[in-house]
């Protein structure tokens, strides 16, 4: 981890972050980004137990601070409310109005990544489009256009947060099996091969729900087994964590294309890092299709990793591949 600034610097900060918090509108979490703390607080607590005196010494200022913080803007807010209560009130509604235009650029301007303000951004023009190619309003042409017009966009170390459910989709729209019905599978095994992705697996997603969560209530989950949408997400989880060329930003491989015969319906691409390689061969349509495609330097033995059983991808791959069908290859 690195070293963050002095002990009385990080009280102060601390600070400053426990007044945020008592502040309507203002957010102490909000105020960490800003000094450029919240990632290595984040570091620090999760990994607490390695190196745990240093990573204490890190902590305990801005604990300190931030106790210090709470308590001091308690006591002079509730002075202030008993003293100003209609103009403490218009302060408040002015802070939290300000803050309106932050919240709604976090969806994916770019402008997020600045000065290093933001590390990610959620990819929403990718998920609509996705919900889009899985109810046939757009072929897949329009999802390949949309990654390459992405680069440009963005910063190269830019993360994009790529999803097939979220709570306010799921709460306003439903949830991916009304979305995107028998393309829910492959749509998300595509979030977790896209290029600059970061995966987001939504409450009750790892267990199959279909259900529409309560947005402003308390709506649980009846019961909570692992079935086959768990091994599922496993094995995209396992996916993700084991091949680097799939890394979020630039740390992963970019995305190669192999040109094939159904370019409307059939994505073949590959994503690759030195000592490891991806090939994603995907119909993402309703369609079956017979897939003719050349795969040149990429031929060779792969492992298939949603059945683990080995393969070869020959040099000139002729195959029919039903509607919605994919194979992610590994090696």
């Amino acid at each position: 981890m690195r070293r963050q600034g002095g002990f009385w610097k990080n009280v102060l900060a601390g600070l400053l972050m426990g007044i945020g918090c008592v502040l309507p509108g203002v957010s102490g979490g909000v105020m960490a980004v800003s000094f450029g703390l919240y990632r290595p607080m984040l570091d620090a607590v999760l990994g607490i137990f390695h190196d745990t005196r240093r990573k204490l010494a890190f902590l305990a200022p801005l604990a300190l601070g931030g106790a210090a913080g709470l308590l001091l803007g308690a006591r002079g807010l509730g002075a202030a409310m008993r003293l100003y209560e209609k103009p403490m009130l218009c302060l408040f509604t002015g802070f939290i109005l300000g803050g309106v235009p932050d919240l709604l650029a976090e969806a994916e301007e770019p402008y997020l990544f600045e000065a290093g303000a933001f590390d990610a951004c959620y990819a929403w023009e990718m998920h609509h489009l996705m919900n889009d190619v899985a109810q046939q309003k757009v072929r897949v042409t329009a999802l390949r256009d949309y990654i390459y017009a992405d680069r440009n966009r963005y910063p190269q170390s830019a993360m994009r947060l790529v999803f097939t459910s979220n709570h306010d989709e799921n709460s306003w729209n439903g949830s991916e099996f009304t979305r995107m019905g028998d393309a829910r599978e492959i749509m998300a095994a595509f979030t977790f091969v896209v290029p600059r992705g970061l995966p987001l697996v939504y409450t009750g997603q790892e267990i199959g729900y279909d259900h529409s969560f309560a947005f402003f209530d308390r709506d649980p989950i009846p019961s909570y087994a692992a079935n086959s949408f768990t091994d599922f997400y496993r094995r995209l989880a396992g996916l993700r964590h084991a091949n680097p060329a799939l890394a979020a930003g630039e740390a992963g491989g970019e995305m190669v294309e192999i040109r094939n015969n159904a370019e409307d319906c059939l994505m073949t691409f590959v994503r690759e890092v030195k000592g490891n390689r991806v090939v994603a061969v995907m119909n993402l349509s309703p369609y079956a299709i017979h897939a003719d495609y050349y795969t040149g330097i990429y031929a060779g033995m792969y492992t298939d990793v949603m059945t683990g059983v080995a393969c070869e991808l020959r040099g000139h791959v002729e195959e029919d591949m039903a509607p919605w069908s994919y194979r992610i290859l590994t090696r």
